[in-house]
């Protein structure tokens, strides 16, 4: 029976695709609407869970032969892929069996509009066996399983003392984890394995559909089917594992971070769909061939060191390409690189290459590595502009052509024979040389075990130095603090290599730009206050930033708001002079209800910006009449306030991000803000004196109304509410439920009212999925 059933999914696959041709003629399509479906449904009632609009954010049901038109309406060519995972078998309460398929649906192609859709999710298939007919009918699709709780029991029951450890430690529990753990858990976003030698099968990982970045480097693991359904990865690491296959990522069309450095792969042709890629390490590996890599052509970083590539002809399409490695390789001629404008950093370290004329037109270029090749010439570079560094080492270039290149090229420092750091340290300035002697301990005239010895520095203090330019800095690569403050420096970028500073502090510059410190995955806090700042990068995006310090910046709050949204652990201080007198005038009893909100009895400036920034608020009991106090909030989405004096809603019209309000037993006299809430999805006004919520009526986004306890009695601003589930009208005036009839209501309240169990009757019949609670 499993073959026919694995039969039946085929056909509807076929069916589908044959639907969803371009090629298809109407009177074919209309044979499969009306007749060929039968084969396989029970009926024209199965109900199908909508899966033809990626963006759809409400659960929506259709028969069969609605959805089959949906597919021919919509688009104008599709292609369904059905990728069958597992097949269940079960038994009925009338004893005969019922499978249910679990599958990878992959939608591709083109909407009737034009637009390009590619999209995949995981689908069940319920079938039925009716042993009368003896014939297997599908009777339901859908997307989400219908008890998730047990589910995800049931997955956490089976995960290994490892994996288990592993995920309590990411959400920082200790004891036994609840439903809401297990749920945070499969809501992780990032993941670091690396050196976790335990780890072989990453099974427990497929529940994470949301995972963004997994690092697997220098684990055990070898496959990585469990990961196929990770359709979010945007950053993977498999390096110094044993993976030789990477088809399983045939679906990861977000990923723009992949290294497979050192690794067991050698066919990567599933990279040429991985449009987003911008990222790729695949060095010490050798494949069967690299044409693959002429379709990654958004690559900014290519890693081929030590790889088993020879010829350049399949990497000479990537135009975005700014750093490219090609060290250690069998690679001797450059020409295919003449198309490569963009590469601002280009390693050639320990190859035959012997003639770089190819580079000349790289005017982007920044940085060369030609240690140890055959390279005697350098005037293919004269002309560069944004030339700063060559390091060749070893190589065929003498002391005299190098001086004469920097002759010529006085911004360009030459680094050959060893004698690199030396150079360095002649470029320095006085003011430099001197506080770095000031800082290492070292000579005037320093040895290269002194220079060695100051560039493994981890801290270094230079304010109030009289320097312009942190240039110097970029070989201390292992710096982990950076104080620059009180100094004439503006521009971070010559210090963007150094990836692994945790703190840094800029103020009293003239820095105006963060963008060289957005790939600083381990930095935790940055002070800029008294700058020119105006904005901060879109990409500034860090699971690990603590705090970010902008006082007395052009820093604004939409800015703050956009960049906690993308780093919600993280605390901006940008206004504290606004601030501090804003909680000099609070009353007492906002104060008060502040302090409890904090947990903390002192508004100290991290306090209140960590209040201000906050999405929520809650109280209660307090005699505070005025919501005007709430205006240096920036991110409130969820306000629940009962037995208070608050009459007037109206200041939250400036929260239009809020997605809850509860302001129960207070004295609201009107709901008109609501006009300027787009995105509330929950209004709790019970016990107040409000009869009327006209003002709901275009308030689509709207699911859960309770307005229990008013002298509310018409319900008739909710009729075209579709998306409200939930409702509690008790103990009003209400007496008629036509307006609410007909919008799929879940759950209904309304005990203790006008309304009679003849029409408590006729919604029941009208409406028998609601839960209705009457007496």
């Amino acid at each position: 029976e499993l073959d026919k059933v694995k039969n039946m999914v085929g056909f509807l696959e076929y069916m589908l695709n044959t639907l969803g041709s371009e090629k298809t003629s109407a009177r074919d399509k209309d044979v499969l609407i009306t007749e060929s479906y039968k084969k396989i449904f029970r009926d024209d009632k199965v109900q199908i869970e909508d899966d033809l609009d990626a963006a759809r954010q409400v659960i929506t049901n259709k028969d069969i032969p609605a959805y089959l038109k949906d597919v021919d309406f919509f688009f104008k060519d599709v292609k369904f892929e059905f990728t069958i995972e597992d097949i269940k078998i079960g038994e009925q309460s009338d004893n005969n069996a019922f499978y249910t398929v679990q599958l990878l649906r992959n939608l591709q192609g083109t909407t009737i509009d034009g637009e390009a859709v590619n999209n995949t999710m995981k689908r069940f298939i319920e079938v039925n066996y009716n042993p009368i007919a003896q014939d297997l009918k599908i009777v339901s699709i859908y997307t989400n399983e219908f008890d998730e709780s047990a589910a995800l029991t049931y997955w956490w029951n089976q995960l290994s003392y490892e994996w288990q450890s592993i995920f309590k430690k990411e959400i920082k529990v200790i004891d036994t984890v609840q439903l809401s753990d297990l749920k945070r858990i499969t809501s992780i976003q990032n993941i670091d394995l690396r050196g976790n030698i335990y780890i072989q099968d990453i099974a427990p990982l497929s529940q994470l559909y949301g995972l963004k970045t997994l690092d697997l480097s220098k684990t055990n693991v070898t496959d990585l089917t469990p990961v196929r359904n990770l359709t979010e990865l945007t950053d993977l690491n498999l390096s110094y594992t044993k993976v030789s296959d990477i088809s399983p990522l045939r679906y990861a069309w977000k990923l723009s971070n992949l290294s497979l450095a050192n690794s067991e792969v050698s066919d990567v042709s599933v990279i040429e769909k991985m449009s987003s890629l911008q990222q790729l390490d695949l060095s010490g590996t050798n494949l069967i061939n690299y044409n693959s890599l002429q379709y990654c052509v958004n690559l900014k970083e290519l890693n081929l060191e030590l790889s088993g590539i020879s010829n350049l002809q399949s990497i000479d399409s990537l135009a975005h390409l700014e750093r490219l490695n090609l060290s250690r390789t069998a690679i001797v001629n450059l020409d295919y690189l003449k198309a490569l404008t963009n590469v601002r950093v280009l390693h050639l370290d320990s190859n035959r290459v012997a003639d770089i004329t190819a580079l000349k037109g790289l005017n982007s270029l920044e940085e060369l590595y030609i240690n140890h090749t055959l390279v005697s010439d350098l005037s293919a570079l004269q002309e560069l502009p944004q030339l700063k560094r060559i390091y060749c080492d070893h190589s065929g270039i003498k002391q005299a052509s190098a001086e004469a290149f920097m002759s010529l090229r006085p911004q360009v420092l030459v680094i050959f024979d060893s004698e690199d750091l030396k150079g360095w340290w002649a470029t320095l300035s006085h003011v430099w040389r001197s506080r770095l002697q000031q800082l290492g301990s070292i000579s005037n005239n320093p040895s290269k075990e002194e220079l060695a010895k100051l560039i493994k520095l981890d801290s270094i203090n230079l304010d109030k130095a009289e320097i312009d330019d942190l240039q110097p800095l970029s070989r201390f690569t292992n710096l982990r603090s950076l104080i620059a403050s009180h100094t004439s420096v503006s521009d971070l970028r010559p210090i963007e290599v150094l990836k692994d500073i945790t703190f840094l502090d800029v103020s009293y510059t003239m820095v105006y730009d963060l963008s060289s410190i957005t790939k600083w995955k381990s930095l935790r806090t940055v002070l800029a206050n008294n700058t020119p700042i105006q904005d901060l990068p879109l990409t500034f995006e860090h699971p690990s930033i603590e705090k970010l310090y902008l006082d007395n910046t052009g820093i604004e709050d939409n800015t703050v708001r956009d960049f906690i949204n993308k780093n919600p652990r993280s605390l901006v201080v940008y206004k504290s002079t606004k601030l501090r007198q804003w909680w000099g005038s609070l009353s007492n009893d906002w104060k008060s209800i502040f302090n409890i909100q904090l947990g903390v009895n002192e508004g100290s400036i991290e306090a209140l910006h960590r209040l201000v920034e906050g999405e929520e608020l809650h109280f209660q009991d307090s005699p505070v009449d005025d919501l005007l106090v709430l205006g240096p909030f920036i991110r409130l989405k969820r306000i629940q306030f009962s037995s208070t004096r608050i009459s007037d809603l109206s200041p939250l019209s400036d929260h239009r991000y809020l997605i809850s309000l509860h302001a129960t037993k207070s004295p609201i006299n009107s709901l008109e803000v609501l006009k300027d809430l787009p995105r509330l999805e929950e209004l709790n006004i019970s016990n107040t004196p409000i009869d009327d919520i006209d003002v709901l009526q275009d308030m689509q986004q709207l699911r859960k109304l309770d307005c229990s306890g008013t002298p509310l009695k018409r319900l008739n601003a909710l009729e075209g509410l579709s998306g409200l589930m939930y409702l509690d009208c008790s103990n009003t005036l209400v007496r008629n439920l036509n307006p609410v009839a007909t919008i799929s209501l879940t759950v209904l309240k309304c005990y203790n009212t006008k309304i009679s169990e003849r029409r408590i009757g006729e919604f029941k019949l009208g409406n028998p999925e609601c839960e209705v609670i009457f007496y």
